[in-house]
């Protein structure tokens, strides 16, 4: 008896765990998901695309911020690095980019700085500031 009762304890931890990684597999999937998104919207040049992916807090800065976009016209955006947390509620994540400034006229490619934080009530990856390239 038991016996019986330690093992449907083993057989619930074991649940419990595979169910914690579960949620975070599904958390990173999540934050891939919303980065590849965010650089995509980038590359295409779409404003209002790129502050779907943006938090509350940020959107009135971001918007602001954003006026300049519409002079850069991206021939490259990849997303290099991800880094999130132990706890998956907040990311750094790297982007590559390379556009062309028609103000300037000149070509540049850099690499930069996002913030990202899991939004626990809408169960989405929200970036975590008003900057539309990131930081350097």
């Amino acid at each position: 008896m038991m016996m019986r009762g330690l093992k449907q304890s083993m057989l619930c931890l074991a649940v419990g765990i595979m169910g914690t990684g579960c949620a975070s597999m599904n958390r990173k999937a999540k934050l891939e998901e919303a980065v590849t998104g965010y650089a995509r919207a980038l590359q295409d040049g779409d404003p209002y695309g790129l502050l779907g992916f943006v938090g509350t807090k940020s959107q009135e800065d971001f918007i602001k911020n954003s006026k300049s976009l519409k002079d850069l016209h991206f021939s490259n955006v990849e997303v290099k690095k991800v880094y999130p947390n132990e706890k998956l509620n907040s990311a750094q994540v790297v982007i590559q980019m390379e556009f062309f400034n028609q103000l300037e006229s000149s070509l540049m490619s850099t690499q930069r700085r996002f913030a990202w934080t899991f939004d626990e009530k809408k169960g989405h990856w929200f970036l975590d500031q008003p900057m539309p390239l990131g930081i350097q």
